[in-house]
């Protein structure tokens, strides 16, 4: 997907998000103006043994 950021809108910004998994069941997402949007939003998110499940570690910068 071509990405020209000068010509985004803010509301674009919030509401395009990326995600990367690292096959252990834990993953890092975010929008990409960068803000913190949504509760599940984070830099790292672990996957913690049961009971505990998905935990966010880190959220910004």
């Amino acid at each position: 997907m071509p990405w020209d950021g000068a010509h985004m809108s803010r509301e674009l910004l919030l509401n395009r998000e990326w995600l990367v998994t690292n096959g252990l069941g834990g993953y890092a997402s975010g929008t990409v103006s960068g803000a913190v949007t949504r509760r599940y939003h984070g830099l790292l998110i672990a996957a913690l043994p049961g009971p505990l499940g998905r935990i966010v570690m880190w959220s910004h910068v």
